[in-house]
């Protein structure tokens, strides 16, 4: 069974802003610590791969497929142990299930996200950081898991959910063949 000490992950990316898309920031909480990492900035991020790698490491990512995908095409690094709530909530049977949806329902917290993640890091404002951190912070991020971990034990759908997990653990990035990309 999960509980809430889950260390939650989150990624920024700019693929509104900039073609091909940059990694530009992780979000990972743990149950004491919330670390921001700006990605363009610090150029060696090795230390952050025994971490993500580490299976005794439970990492919960919301939606994961695209974090995963964005940390292997910049750093290389794979992602196991992990919970991704937008899969434990659709095997839920939940029928709203992106993150803001899910910490309203099951937790009662109301978050907003910013499109201008990385910005707000620069401006230097406690009260943006705070907002841009919302999606990890524990135990809010940690506590959808175990509240959605706790229906789908009782639902009997517990091995399902372990299932997608392993398979989300297999995602990789693959490049666009831009030979190709855009004929008509």
């Amino acid at each position: 069974m999960l509980d809430s000490k889950g260390n939650a992950v989150d990624t920024e990316s700019n693929s509104r802003h900039h073609y091909p898309e940059q990694l530009c920031l992780i979000q990972i909480a743990t149950g004491t610590n919330i670390y921001i990492i700006d990605t363009i900035t610090l150029k060696d991020i090795g230390p952050l791969q025994k971490v993500l790698e580490d299976k005794s490491i439970l990492k919960v990512i919301h939606g994961a497929d695209y974090d995963i995908r964005s940390i292997d095409r910049h750093c290389g690094f794979r992602i196991h142990n992990l919970y991704d709530t937008y899969i434990a909530a659709r095997f839920r049977g939940m029928t709203e299930v992106g993150l803001s949806a899910l910490l309203r329902d099951l937790l009662g917290v109301n978050i907003v996200k910013s499109k201008r993640c990385r910005q707000l890091i620069g401006a230097g404002d406690p009260s943006l950081v705070k907002r841009l951190t919302m999606p990890v912070r524990c135990p809010s991020h940690a506590g959808t898991a175990a509240n959605t971990g706790k229906r789908i034990e009782v639902l009997g759908r517990t091995s399902w959910v372990a299932e997608e997990f392993a398979r989300l653990e297999e995602v990789r990035y693959t490049a666009t063949d831009m030979e190709n990309a855009f004929r008509r």
